[in-house]
């Protein structure tokens, strides 16, 4: 018993490419590996997002979001290795505009 695989019909196809579309139009989140910087945080803190754990030892990879921009700040994690997971790196998730605005926010003296 043989089974006849038939070719992809224009409906399966018209999907498959709207998805491709969606795919590449979806912003990247770019990724950090960071470390707690004592057991305490390595037991509480998890990243709300994707849920990712500190394991029992090492680093976890967080993506680089307001959220994990805080922990940095605040020194509940530090980036492993010390590179580019900036606090102050742009964040990509944001459109221009608002990104100038931010900065713009943060020149103003209040």
């Amino acid at each position: 018993m043989t089974e006849q695989v038939s070719a992809p019909s224009e409906r399966s196809k018209r999907l498959a490419a709207r998805k491709a579309r969606i795919r590449a139009l979806k912003p990247r989140v770019p990724t950090v590996r960071v470390v707690p910087t004592n057991d305490a945080f390595r037991a509480v803190l998890k990243h709300p997002s994707s849920g990712m754990r500190f394991p029992e030892t090492g680093s976890a990879e967080w993506p680089l979001d307001t959220f994990t921009k805080r922990r940095l700040k605040d020194g509940c994690i530090t980036v492993e290795g010390g590179g580019s997971g900036s606090p102050d790196a742009p964040d990509q998730t944001l459109p221009a505009a608002a990104q100038r605005a931010r900065r713009e926010r943060e020149r103003t003296p209040e």
